[in-house]
């Protein structure tokens, strides 16, 4: 994720954020930022919870934010508490991307043809609850006897 001269960059998500990300090629991730600091022997941590991972090959990261984004984030934080089941793609993104502080990680990809392998690779990676694909969660097996 890391080979190639870019870095991932990160801002604030906010409706007017699309004005400062490129209008290029590439990956993008909204995360949220809990503000939750966890004492620890080597001093305080915090975490970012990945929310949902994106691509952006045939458009740009600053068109798929306008076009897609802009109208859920800071949205109504009541949808948090909707208790639907099988909500669709937009149900979803209206319900997370209110979450505050959200944040918007992007990278910058030259090589198009790498972005969806890429994106499929962060996807595997950190299994975010509003990516559907190939997505693990709520799949159940029969319990079997352990021995």
């Amino acid at each position: 994720m890391n080979s190639g001269s870019q870095k991932w960059q990160k801002l604030r998500a906010h409706p007017d954020v699309g004005q400062m990300l490129p209008d290029r090629h590439g990956l993008y991730m909204f995360c949220w930022e809990p503000p939750l600091v966890f004492r620890t022997d080597s001093g305080e941590s915090r975490f970012d919870w990945c929310l949902y991972v994106g691509k952006a090959s045939d458009t740009t990261i600053r068109k798929r934010f306008e076009g897609e984004y802009r109208n859920y984030i800071m949205g109504d934080p009541r949808l948090l508490y909707e208790t639907k089941e099988n909500m669709t793609r937009e149900q979803r993104l209206s319900k997370y991307l209110c979450l505050q502080p959200l944040s918007i990680w992007f990278l910058i990809v030259d090589d198009r043809t790498s972005i969806p392998d890429l994106e499929d690779k962060l996807i595997d990676l950190l299994n975010p609850p509003l990516n559907k694909q190939k997505s693990i969660r709520g799949r159940y097996l029969e319990a079997e006897t352990a021995f």
